[in-house]
């Protein structure tokens, strides 16, 4: 990520097309394409999300997004014949162990509760607002993501098909 959306756009959704029609111009057919979107597919990027849950079928916020060409691509590939099929999960924040990766809400809670620690904090206390305290978060599993991942790249009934997972309001 840049910072820039449209330079973004341009590279993450570049590195998707060129997979897709790489492997195709090499003679390697494609069975099926899976990718995570997430919840800035609903606009969290852009400061809150008004409506938790959020659905499949919520209108896309205003351009750029990547996920949105990423998701556009692989449709009309479909649709103009493509022998392959795909699909996508949009997780929330994700939680579990994930050795490396710093996009895991446990890796934040755990980085802040050090910080508090070495600085020898009476109690852990919630860095945000009442606001922020207050609000409806949906959070999912890193072995539900796995699980629903696999679900969803090996079953026909999930194919051309974009999902929301979690495991609901912590």
């Amino acid at each position: 990520m840049t910072g820039d959306d449209v330079k973004d756009v341009e590279v993450n959704f570049g590195m998707h097309k060129n997979i897709i029609e790489g492997l195709e111009a090499a003679g390697n057919p494609l069975q099926h394409t899976y990718f995570n979107t997430g919840a800035k597919w609903y606009g969290a990027a852009l400061g809150p999300i008004l409506k938790t849950p959020s659905r499949e079928d919520d209108p896309r916020h205003p351009p750029p997004n990547f996920y949105y060409n990423m998701q556009d691509y692989c449709e009309q590939r479909v649709k103009a014949g493509a022998r392959w099929t795909w699909s996508s999960l949009r997780p929330d924040p994700v939680a579990g162990y994930s050795r490396g990766s710093f996009m895991n809400i446990s890796v934040s809670i755990a980085v802040y509760a050090s910080i508090c620690k070495e600085l020898r904090l009476e109690a852990l206390r919630f860095p945000g607002t009442e606001l922020s305290w207050n609000a409806l978060n949906d959070y999912v599993d890193v072995d539900l993501l796995a699980e629903a991942t696999i679900y969803c790249a090996t079953l026909k009934e999930t194919a051309n098909q974009a999902f929301n997972i979690n495991n609901g309001d912590y």
